[in-house]
């Protein structure tokens, strides 16, 4: 059975990094494009790029498709299933309705937000083994997120440059970010606790069939 999926799950996993790089190069080529008019630095501008949530997560999207080493670890594989399906939710919930991107910006949004999280869980959901998920191990992925925040503020304290409106410290203050942090970790909680659940369910599923 395993050596049966191992061409749909090659050809889905290429697809997906394409998708993925293409999405990465074409918003980093934009971001760029408005950095240089402005009289922006392109390493500070690359600083900036990668200070993203939803960049990193996609890059690390991309790692997981190619599964090499650390990157095709199951569990690590399923986390980052976590944090781009969180991607998606709080984009379509909270930052869509903030702006109206067109033309390109429009096409690099909708395949970072919208295209990189169905495409990845789909793959998640067919092709990654689930048999060893725990749910403990939602402790361990909530580490990343917690660390992404702490960077955010951080950099943002020092440079006034927030990678979100929901983590500007400057206008909300500390309190009401903290509130919002913790609102974000309830729903990685959340979220990766009915993952874990979903994913033990269908490896029992498969097991009879394996």
């Amino acid at each position: 059975m395993q050596r049966d999926m191992n061409g749909p799950r090659r050809i889905c996993a290429t697809i997906g990094a394409l998708v993925g790089l293409a999405a990465l190069a074409l918003q980093l080529y934009l971001i760029l494009t408005v950095a240089t008019a402005q009289g922006r630095t392109v390493p500070g501008t690359i600083v900036q790029f990668v200070s993203y949530f939803t960049i990193l997560t996609n890059i690390l999207v991309v790692l997981c498709y190619l599964g090499a080493g650390f990157f095709g670890r199951p569990g690590v594989q399923s986390a980052v299933a976590l944090y781009i399906a969180t991607v998606g939710l709080v984009y379509a919930i909270i930052l869509a309705r903030l702006w109206s991107p067109t033309g390109l910006q429009f096409l690099a949004d909708a395949a970072l937000h919208y295209a990189a999280p169905v495409l990845y869980i789909g793959y998640w959901l067919l092709f990654v083994d689930k048999s060893s998920l725990r749910y403990a191990d939602v402790l361990r992925w909530l580490i990343f997120p917690l660390a992404y925040c702490g960077y955010a503020l951080l950099r943002g304290a020092q440079s006034g440059l927030y990678p979100y409106p929901f983590l500007e410290a400057d206008k909300l203050g500390y309190a009401r970010v903290a509130l919002n942090v913790a609102i974000l970790i309830v729903l990685f909680l959340l979220l990766g606790l009915a993952m874990i659940a979903a994913g033990r369910a269908l490896s029992r599923r498969a097991a009879p069939a394996a």
